[in-house]
């Protein structure tokens, strides 16, 4: 097991809401919300508008008479003229038509569904976080104490080595020495596996690296 940094209870719940099942709810909630303003918006697609413009030349005519009531030859005159045509139409199927608001609602509660579902799970994850980090914190000192204990049945046991070599000591004082040792590693180890999966869950739920791999 390599160095362990352990952060704060905060930073790893800070931490776990970049976790990626709670960002991928998080752009579920964004989709949703895109999907509400479309859906407020949707009466505009029975709106049409149309405009023309029309741009050319004319020709004017002008009738004139005589005191006597005669016509007098017509004058013709070429102008420019503009024209403009603005219309607008509403077409909407009865059946849309009565299901706008309830369309709105219904995405609103979608929207709020899946942000109920985004703060479920990292709720969930806090508690999960609370739980591993106690534990951690109650393994620490005990991981400590299993760490001095092989020590030194480490050391016990070299010593009685070099007894039995000596022939201090006989071969059941020395086996003693040997069990000890063997008790004392399999605690140790027992405690630092349990640990390190721990510290593992952690990493995982909160996206914090924990265990430096350096």
């Amino acid at each position: 097991m390599g160095k362990v940094v352990l952060p704060s209870l905060e930073q790893l719940y800070a931490n776990a809401e970049q976790n990626p099942g709670v960002l991928a709810l998080e752009k579920q909630k964004e989709f949703e919300e895109l999907q509400l303003k479309r859906e407020k918006r949707n009466f505009l697609s029975f709106l049409n508008v149309n405009a023309n413009y029309y741009y050319g030349n004319g020709t004017m005519s002008s009738h004139l008479y005589d005191e006597s009531g005669m016509p007098i030859p017509q004058n013709y005159s070429r102008q420019s003229q503009s024209n403009y045509n603005l219309g607008a139409s509403v077409s909407i199927p009865l059946e849309k038509l009565f299901d706008l608001r309830g369309s709105v609602k219904r995405q609103r509660k979608q929207v709020e569904k899946v942000e109920y579902e985004r703060q479920s799970a990292i709720e969930e994850r806090r508690v999960t976080i609370a739980t591993i980090y106690s534990k951690v914190l109650s393994y620490m000192p005990i991981l400590k104490a299993t760490t001095e204990k092989r020590v030194f049945a480490d050391a016990q046991y070299a010593i009685s080595q070099n007894d039995f070599i000596n022939s201090k000591i006989g071969a059941s004082e020395i086996n003693v020495e040997k069990e000890r040792q063997i008790k004392a590693i399999t605690e140790y180890e027992n405690v630092r596996s349990e640990l390190y999966g721990l510290l593992l869950q952690l990493e995982i739920l909160s996206n914090t690296e924990i265990i430096s791999k350096k």
